[in-house]
């Protein structure tokens, strides 16, 4: 190949004309090929999302180099090969071995750009589930970007530092640097594509995490112009892909679903590696939906992906397997150190639901504590939101009406502002069904209203159903999908239940005793939970006071509640059995 030839194909690439100057390279390494040349056709067949051309060409790029001595050039081959491996192959073992190669040739080499690239790599690797040695290795990034005043390891360290920081919790910081990384990729400072994509998309994610969804817009608009540009088919569909999440907690499940839909099939085609990412996504979107089995099927399908064990957790949680739900987010958090706050909250969110409806609050308190830690060390409206809800629930669940009425109500208004019209008419739900116990009879129905209201707008279709239910009068507890729940109720108890969730006889397990509330205990127990007092009760169902109470302390001994609380206890017991 001449040198006109090879400056007419850099040309190219310039320009992001990826086919054209994949073709021309193509025919000078048939002619002659050389180890820069190899590897200006891996950059080209890269762009072109041509997974198996590129990594033949940077193999024997690196092989090409390392005949010829230069250990630096054949490291920064083998580092771009561990990309490579990991989202167009998801090979992890071959991504490691080329991590380790570099590693080692680098070794006895003068600092160079190398370096930093292998310092990047390293805490790329390790951002998900130890963000202190990440930050670490973002700093020594940053380190030698300006020691050897090189833009693109400048911009590849803030980027690194900032996703870091935010996994760890530390949001402002996090994402000042995320800001200036991203500024410096679609402002035209820097000029390698592989690293531009390389800090945009951790801003991506990092706004994701903390749904900070008018900074991710903003920077979704720029990133995506800038993928168009370049042609960088795989930047923009991962864009999508993230974005496609801030769109399901915006309340714009459309927009969502056609970004989701399209990213999967993009990714799914050229970028397999990373395609579970969409897939993922798509499953949440489908769980909110009310589609639960294909919800179930996508997670599946996604289940290389830890974090489609939270997909999983959240639908065993909606189909009232709680054993399941809890063991799913259990393995969830074993991958990641109590320092990773921001991906441990979602899944310390769903085990200590599950505790609590398990009727085993006492072993929630200790993810409590940590919600309520990360919550005051991030300083987020969400890990607030969270926080409040769960304490809400452990409130209930102890027959504390008053305190779980005051926890829902700051839960719900913290998620309106997060934006998440869905769980925020979740919560308003067990607010609304505390108020009703309370006596509170106006303001249940005006919050049981307002979320079916921002329930259709979304097309939520098991949240719509539980609603109008409340709102008609009509049981709308656990056993609403007529799925049994996980437990411990023997089966054909489980079964008879679920059968039909709408009798108000409806008989939930025993208590602290052996025996079971009886079918007259169970109508006490629901118009206790509506907040009807003896009197009131005794109208609804013909009965003189003196019995109600007769069947009151018997129902009292059978769920193991006394004093002044058993009233209190009773709710609790009935919300946690499907009673209401």
């Amino acid at each position: 190949m001449s040198s006109d030839q090879a400056t007419h194909a850099r040309e190219l690439m310039d320009r992001g004309e990826w086919e054209a100057a994949r073709r021309l390279l193509e025919d000078a390494v048939t002619r002659a090929a050389s180890a820069e040349l190899l590897e200006d056709l891996g950059l080209a067949t890269s762009w072109c999302e041509d997974g198996t051309a590129t990594i033949d060409a940077r193999e024997r790029a690196f092989a090409a180099y390392r005949y010829a001595g230069d250990r630096r050039s054949a490291a920064r081959m083998a580092l771009l090969l561990v990309l490579d491996y990991l989202e167009f192959r998801g090979e992890q073992a071959i991504a490691n071995g080329r991590l380790q190669r570099a590693r080692r040739l680098l070794g006895s080499e003068p600092l160079c750009y190398e370096h930093g690239l292998l310092a990047y790599t390293e805490g790329y690797l390790r951002v998900d589930c130890d963000p202190a040695k990440a930050e670490s290795c973002g700093k020594r990034t940053l380190e030698l970007g300006e020691k050897l005043s090189n833009v693109e390891l400048q911009m590849l360290g803030l980027a690194l530092c900032g996703f870091a920081l935010v996994n760890a919790g530390e949001i402002t910081r996090g994402m000042d640097l995320l800001d200036e990384s991203t500024s410096i990729a679609v402002a035209g400072e820097a000029k390698d594509l592989t690293a531009i994509s390389q800090s945009c998309c951790q801003m991506i994610c990092a706004c994701e995490q903390v749904r900070d969804y008018d900074r991710a817009e903003q920077w979704c608009r720029h990133v995506k112009e800038f993928a168009k540009k370049w042609k960088l088919r795989s930047i923009f569909s991962y864009c999508r892909t993230r974005y496609g999440l801030v769109l399901i907690y915006r309340g714009r499940w459309q927009e969502a679903e056609n970004e989701l839909l399209a990213a999967e099939r993009e990714l799914g085609e050229y970028r397999p590696g990373i395609a579970s990412e969409s897939i993922v996504r798509l499953g949440e979107l489908r769980r909110r939906q009310g589609r639960l089995d294909e919800a179930w099927e996508l997670f599946e399908r996604a289940s290389s992906n830890v974090f489609a064990l939270l997909g999983r957790s959240a639908v065993s949680l909606d189909r009232g397997d709680l054993e399941s739900a809890v063991e799913f987010a259990d393995r969830f958090l074993r991958h990641f150190a109590a320092e990773d706050r921001s991906d441990r909250l979602k899944a310390l969110e769903l085990v200590a639901t599950g505790l609590i409806e398990l009727g085993r609050p006492h072993a929630a308190t200790e993810h409590l504590t940590e919600v309520k830690a990360i919550a005051e060390f991030t300083g987020t409206s969400h890990a607030k939101a969270v926080g409040a809800d769960l304490h809400g629930r452990l409130a209930l669940a102890c027959g504390d009406l008053e305190t779980a009425y005051r926890h829902f109500s700051d839960a719900a208004d913290l998620f309106d502002r997060d934006a998440d019209s869905y769980v925020a008419s979740i919560v308003r739900l067990r607010l609304a069904t505390t108020l009703r116990a309370l006596g509170r009879h106006d303001r249940a129905r005006g919050e049981a209203q307002h979320a079916l209201a921002a329930c259709r707008e979304l097309g939520a279709a098991r949240e719509i159903e539980r609603l109008e239910a409340f709102l008609e009068d009509r049981p709308q507890g656990i056993f609403q999908t007529g799925e049994a729940r996980g437990n411990g109720v023997p089966n054909d108890i489980s079964n008879d239940v679920a059968a039909d969730h709408a009798a108000p006889h409806a008989r939930p397990p025993a208590g602290s005793g052996n025996e079971l509330p009886s079918t007259r205990e169970i109508e006490i127990l629901r118009l206790i939970a509506y907040g009807k007092s003896n009197r009131e009760i005794a109208d609804t169902l013909f009965l003189s006071v003196r019995t109600v109470e007769r069947h009151l302390s018997n129902l009292y001994l059978k769920i193991g509640a006394s004093g002044k609380s058993a009233r209190a206890v009773a709710v609790a017991y009935a919300f946690r059995h499907g009673i209401v």
